[in-house]
This record gives structure tokens, C-alpha cells and sequence, in this order.
């Protein structure tokens, strides 16, 4: 089709009813391959390094519990704010536990992103989301923020 096109554009300009035909076809070709799923753009697509995190507001205990990293047992517990247990296994942060989530996230989640090297962001957004959902586990997959 696009060989006609281009033949034809060397002999003679184009009516305007044969642009609008070329242009409903283009339209559509491009429509099609946009809705095939193998050329949707997505995250997965990409090669993000994704982080996957399972949050869960306990409405009973009023505390939300952040899982970092699946299996395993934590092997030490740091309270890095008075609101914010952080348990460890080799050094590194498992588990985040915000207490009484309904005096604020914001301040106890960066108290602990910044002493663990933790994206804060992510972390506020996973205890959002276990807020919207209590007494169920949501699960969130953020990308990795790439180096500026």
C-alpha cells in the first residue's frame, strides 16, 4: 500500500478525498500495531530494575507492616523512630513496621529511608496503598529510580 502511495506521490499530487483515504489507512495500520500487545510500551518492557513490595494495614493493631524482601526470618529489630520498626537479617532491612499510620507516614518512613539507603517515595506510596486496602495485603512493583 505504502508502495502505491509513494509511486503515485511521484506522478501527481493527491485529491483530497485519496489523502484522507491514505490517512484513515495510516490511522488504522498504526492503531492496529499500537493495541498489539507485543508494541505496548510498558514498565516490564523496559529494563527497569523493579522493586517488589507486600504492605498491610492491620486495622486492629492501627500499623501497617512493609515487606522488603520475601522469606527468611529477621535475625535483629532497630527502631529508628518512635513510630518505626525496621527488622534486619544480614544488616540489611527486611520488614518496616509504621505504627499508628494515623498520626502521619511521611516523617517516621524518611527517619528510615535515610538510615537504610531506602527509596522513601516507594515506601510512602506502599503504606498509602495499605491504607486504601486495610485488613488486605496489596503488593506493589516500583521501578528502581535510575542514577541522574
Amino acid at each position: 500500500m505504502l508502495n502505491r502511495l509513494w509511486h503515485r506521490l511521484g506522478k501527481q499530487a493527491l485529491t483530497n478525498t485519496e489523502i484522507h483515504v491514505w490517512l484513515d489507512w495510516i490511522d488504522t495500520a498504526v492503531r492496529s500495531l499500537w493495541l498489539s500487545q507485543a508494541t505496548i510500551p510498558t514498565l516490564s518492557s523496559r529494563r527497569f530494575r523493579m522493586i517488589d513490595m507486600r504492605a498491610d494495614y492491620d486495622s486492629t493493631a492501627n500499623a501497617i507492616s512493609i515487606a522488603l524482601d520475601r522469606g527468611g526470618r529477621a535475625e535483629q529489630a532497630d527502631q529508628v523512630h518512635s513510630r518505626a520498626v525496621v527488622a534486619l537479617r544480614d544488616s540489611r532491612p527486611i520488614e518496616l513496621q509504621l505504627l499508628y499510620p494515623d498520626l502521619g507516614i511521611e516523617e517516621p518512613v524518611l527517619a528510615v529511608a535515610a538510615r537504610y539507603g531506602l527509596d522513601w517515595e516507594a515506601l510512602v506510596a506502599a503504606a498509602q496503598a495499605a491504607l486504601a486496602a486495610p485488613d488486605r495485603t496489596v503488593t506493589l512493583a516500583v521501578a528502581v529510580r535510575s542514577a541522574a
